[in-house]
């Protein structure tokens, strides 16, 4: 299979307007569609110039309508901050406006003070991102939805429209847990993680022993595999300067539920250059 590359965004504050930081990425998200690259994933954060698109279906429904092939999707969706329901109708909405491009992040989100500003426990976040991930996959599987947890419970909600990828558009998530990691495994998720890696090796061992289980339950899917990149703005300098990649692992480590040829998942490090920002 054809190597291919995404890009992974933060949407960082760079000292602009913020409109013209917002059309400046829209312009990049053009460029990303003609040259051929698989995804586009914008992550979400708030209350820190590292991110300023906190909401990132507001976001991504520019991104559908600036691009033609490019797939593209939340990195997270950071679900203790929205109602379930919410966030699958709107998943819906991006797929078919995109005519079935979406890539659905879903996580608990990284930043405790970012969670806890929204009034929301983030010693509960992890409970809360299992709950919400049901509800959710349920949501967009089901015409009428019940559902009673801690945190999160509907009845008999109808829900009228389904997504336009069939059950749901391709689930990412990014575990810092070996059981979240087997969670994504389980509902042939793919994985991305940032962590260090002695945590990194926890991770995928759980990932590839909860494939393993399912493979053994249920038909292989078609091998595939795919690459992600993180990106950081360029810009030239008196002098050319170049800081040289990572080990690999340290930069980012992604995942394809998909595998290699055996019907295995894959584990595809990808090395990231550098220069200077100004």
């Amino acid at each position: 299979m054809a190597l291919q590359f995404g890009i992974f965004d933060h949407v960082d504050d760079n000292g602009t307007r913020l409109a013209d930081l917002f059309e400046t990425r829209l312009k990049l998200v053009e460029q990303y569609d003609r040259s051929g690259f698989r995804s586009y994933h914008v992550a979400e954060h708030h209350s820190t110039p590292l991110g300023m698109a906190p909401s990132p279906s507001v976001f991504l429904t520019a991104v559908a309508q600036r691009s033609q092939r490019l797939r593209f999707g939340p990195l997270l969706y950071v679900t203790p901050m929205y109602h379930p329901l919410r966030v699958a109708e709107e998943v819906v909405m991006l797929d078919h406006m995109s005519r079935g491009r979406l890539e659905l992040g879903l996580g608990r989100g990284a930043s405790p003070i970012e969670i806890a500003g929204f009034d929301v426990d983030p010693a509960d976040a992890p409970a809360m991102n299992r709950e919400a991930t049901e509800l959710i996959l349920k949501a967009l599987t089901s015409e009428i939805v019940s559902y009673e947890g801690k945190f999160y419970r509907c009845k008999n909600v109808r829900i009228e429209a389904r997504p336009l990828q069939q059950p749901y558009p391709p689930l990412w998530f990014a575990p810092i847990e070996a059981g979240r990691a087997a969670d994504a495994a389980r509902l042939k998720g793919n994985m991305v993680t940032l962590i260090p890696n002695p945590g990194v090796k926890a991770l995928t061992e759980a990932y590839r022993a909860a494939w393993r289980r399912r493979k053994a339950i249920r038909p292989p899917i078609s091998p595939c595999l795919a690459f992600s990149v993180m990106s950081w703005s360029l810009t030239a300098t008196t002098k050319p300067a170049i800081w040289h990649a990572p080990p690999i692992g340290s930069g980012g480590t992604i995942w394809r539920s998909c595998g290699n040829g055996a019907g295995s998942p894959s584990r595809s490090p990808l090395s990231i250059r550098r220069n200077s920002i100004g």
